[in-house]
């Protein structure tokens, strides 16, 4: 649980940052 928490966690993150350095 924890481990998929962090991971899921990282992979919201970047996602996020992603989106974000796009806009």
């Amino acid at each position: 649980n924890k481990s998929v928490s962090a991971f899921n966690k990282r992979f919201s993150g970047l996602s996020f940052g992603s989106k974000k350095e796009a806009s």
